[in-house]
C-alpha cells in the first residue's frame, strides 16, 4: 500500500518556462508533491530526493506540525536536485520578521538558482498563539505588509517601512537572489483570495477549495487582480489534491480523519467547512474536542483545589474576614486558588506558590503575603 499525499496541478504559470513542463491549450501544467508524513513515509530530505528523481516538477515543503524548516530543507535539496522547483507551503507571516525571512530566502535561492518559490500565508491563531506563543492580529494587513516589505528587501533596497503591523528601518541585504523569487499566497476566504490576486505572483488553493468552489475562488482572485491592474490569467494557480493510494479504504479513511481533525480544531477552518455544507461534521468535531479536553480540565481543577487546601492548612491563606481584599471581584478571588497574580512571600518559608489570571485584586500584606 502506498499513501501518496499532497500536490495537485498548477496552471496559468507566469513564472517562466521550466524544463519538463507540459502544456495544455497553451497553459502551463506542472505536477508537484507536498512532502508530508504518511504511514511508512517521511517528509524530509530523502523523500524529497526520491520525488525529484521520479519526475515531479515541484516539491512543496510544509512549515507546520514540527516538520523540518522548509527554507533550510529547500537549500539542502537545491544542492542535490538540479531541476525540480522548490516551494514553501506555507510559511506563516507571523513567525519571522521579513528581514530575517529574506536572509533565509537568499540562502536557499543561492543553492537552487531560479528554482525557489516563497509560499506565504496567515496561518491560524491555533498555530501562532498556542504553538509559537506569538500574537495573532490583523492577518490581512500583516500578509499585505509582509509581501510589500519583503519585496523591498529582496530588491536590495534599504528598509524604510512603517506599517500598521510591521516596521523596519536601515536593514539591507549583503547579497541578493540570482533571480526574482515569486511569492505565492495560501488563501481560502474571499478577502485573502482578493489580496492574492492583487499583490502575489500566484495562489495556493488547498483541500478546502473543492471543485464546486473553484469558480468562486477564481472570481475573487479576478477582483483582486483587476484592483492591481492585471488579470487572473496572469497568476499561477496551484490546486492541492489529497490522495491516498492503497488496496483497502479503511487506512485511507483513518488517515484523512486524523488530518481533517487537525484543521477542524481551528475556527477559521470550521467556518469554511460550514460554508461548504459540512456543519454537521464541525459539530461532531467540536463535541469530540470537548469530550477529549474534559478529563484534562477536571485534573486541572483538582490540582488547584489540592494546592489551595495545602495553603489553608499551613496558614498561608487569610481567614474569611481576616484580610482586606481590594477589587470588585474579591469574593471570587477569595474562593479560587487563582486569585493572586504574583508569587507568595510564603515561598520563602518553603510553602508552595500558586498563580492566577487576574491582577485586579491585591492583598494587603498580612501573614506573610506580598502585594500581587
Amino acid at each position: 500500500m502506498l499513501p501518496l499525499t499532497f500536490r495537485g496541478i498548477a496552471r496559468a504559470s507566469t513564472l517562466g518556462h521550466h524544463p519538463g513542463m507540459n502544456t495544455h491549450h497553451g497553459r502551463a501544467r506542472r505536477l508537484g508533491l507536498m512532502l508530508w508524513p504518511a504511514p511508512g513515509l517521511g517528509a524530509g530530505f530523502e523523500r524529497g530526493r526520491w520525488a525529484a528523481s521520479h519526475g515531479y516538477d515541484d516539491l512543496w515543503l510544509a512549515d507546520a506540525e514540527g516538520l523540518e524548516d522548509p527554507l533550510t530543507l529547500a537549500a539542502a535539496l537545491g544542492v542535490t536536485c538540479d531541476k525540480v522547483r522548490l516551494a514553501t507551503g506555507i510559511v506563516p507571516v507571523f513567525n519571522r520578521p521579513p528581514a530575517l525571512l529574506a536572509t533565509a530566502v537568499v540562502a536557499a535561492e543561492a543553492r537552487a538558482p531560479g528554482r525557489l518559490v516563497l509560499g506565504l500565508g496567515a496561518s491560524t491563531p491555533n498555530m501562532i498563539e498556542r504553538w509559537y506563543g506569538l500574537p495573532y492580529a490583523k492577518p490581512l494587513t500583516r500578509v499585505r505588509e509582509t509581501i510589500a516589505l519583503l519585496r523591498q528587501i529582496l530588491n536590495g533596497e534599504k528598509t524604510a517601512f512603517d506599517g500598521a503591523t510591521l516596521r523596519s528601518h536601515g536593514f539591507q541585504l549583503k547579497s541578493l537572489p540570482t533571480q526574482p523569487v515569486p511569492i505565492v499566497l495560501g488563501a481560502i476566504g474571499g478577502k485573502m483570495l482578493e489580496l492574492a490576486g492583487e499583490v502575489a505572483d500566484g495562489v495556493l488553493l488547498n483541500d478546502f477549495t473543492p471543485p464546486d468552489r473553484l469558480a468562486y475562488a477564481l472570481e475573487r482572485l479576478d477582483v483582486g487582480a483587476k484592483r492591481g491592474g492585471r488579470r487572473v490569467e496572469d497568476l499561477e494557480i496551484i490546486k492541492r489534491r489529497a490522495l491516498y493510494l492503497g488496496d483497502e479504504g479503511a487506512g485511507g479513511m483513518e488517515y484523512f480523519r486524523q488530518h481533517l481533525a487537525f484543521y477542524a480544531s481551528a475556527a477559521q477552518y470550521q467556518n469554511v467547512m460550514i460554508e461548504l455544507g459540512y456543519g454537521h461534521a464541525v459539530e461532531e468535531a467540536r463535541a469530540g474536542y470537548a469530550t477529549r479536553s474534559a478529563p484534562h480540565h477536571r485534573r486541572h481543577q483538582r490540582r488547584h483545589r489540592r494546592a489551595h487546601l495545602q495553603l489553608r492548612q499551613r496558614g498561608a491563606l487569610p481567614r474569611v474576614g481576616g484580610g482586606r481584599l481590594r477589587g470588585r471581584r474579591r469574593h471570587r478571588h477569595h474562593q479560587s486558588p487563582r486569585w493572586h497574580h504574583g508569587e507568595f512571600r510564603a515561598r520563602r518559608r518553603g510553602l508552595p506558590a500558586i498563580g492566577v489570571r487576574s491582577a485586579r485584586a491585591r492583598v494587603i500584606p498580612q501573614a506573610g503575603f506580598g502585594e500581587g
